[in-house]
């Protein structure tokens, strides 16, 4: 059966082999409802039952779309977790209106969440390695009279875009919104907390002399 847009791998990344894969790909192409062992990051460990609606490599990973039962909702599940999956004789109906494409539309990977505009200023140093690469589609760049520029663009949840304003350390500011400016600010105040004073190597050394 067509499976034209219900895979889509992203060349950035290499995808390796998933065992769920081929069970998956099986269940996409005969519109059947898979059920599985899934432990997630935010929620207890629990059996979901799922209909499959597309399977997604992003961030080196592969990700699986779909109806969960249990939520009622399309949600994504990260196949490294999936465990004990099995290919049920349920059949569903694939909703002719859903697209992989437009359900990503937005999100910084993978993750889904509410749609929120963010606006971070990157010194005139990281600049020009912002300027030459397409992070998201709808990306708004403008430059100012010292060289820094102000990156707008509206995300599906912040918790993605959170990780990469902090790659670039001292040189990305947050102007909007103020809730990410404050949890950006939390999470370096916790990192400051814990590099600042000795290091945990040097504590460890410590710790030995004194037991001599």
């Amino acid at each position: 059966l067509e499976l034209s847009g219900r895979m889509k791998v992203e060349p950035k990344g290499r995808p390796a082999a998933d065992p769920a894969l081929k069970l998956l790909s099986m269940a996409l192409a005969e519109h059947r409802t898979v059920v599985f062992y899934y432990e997630s990051v935010s929620s207890k460990p629990a059996v979901r039952r799922v209909d499959p609606y597309g399977i997604v490599f992003r961030g080196n990973a592969w990700y699986l779309i779909g109806r969960c039962h249990m939520r009622d909702d399309v949600r994504t599940f990260r196949l490294n977790r999936i465990t004990a999956l099995n290919v049920t004789e349920d059949m569903f109906s694939y909703p002719g209106e859903f697209s992989i494409e437009e359900h990503l539309d937005n999100s910084w990977q993978i993750f889904q969440g509410d749609e929120t505009e963010v606006v971070v200023r990157f010194s005139k140093k990281v600049a020009p390695f912002i300027e030459e690469h397409q992070w998201q589609p709808h990306q708004k760049i403008e430059k100012d009279r010292t060289g820094s520029i102000i990156y707008t663009t509206v995300v599906k949840g912040t918790l993605e875009i959170k990780r990469w304003i902090l790659s670039w350390g001292e040189h990305a500011e947050v102007i909007a919104p103020e809730f990410l400016r404050e949890d950006i600010e939390k999470t370096v105040g916790a990192m400051k907390t814990k590099y600042s004073g000795k290091s945990a190597g040097e504590k460890s050394k410590k710790k030995k002399r004194s037991e001599r």
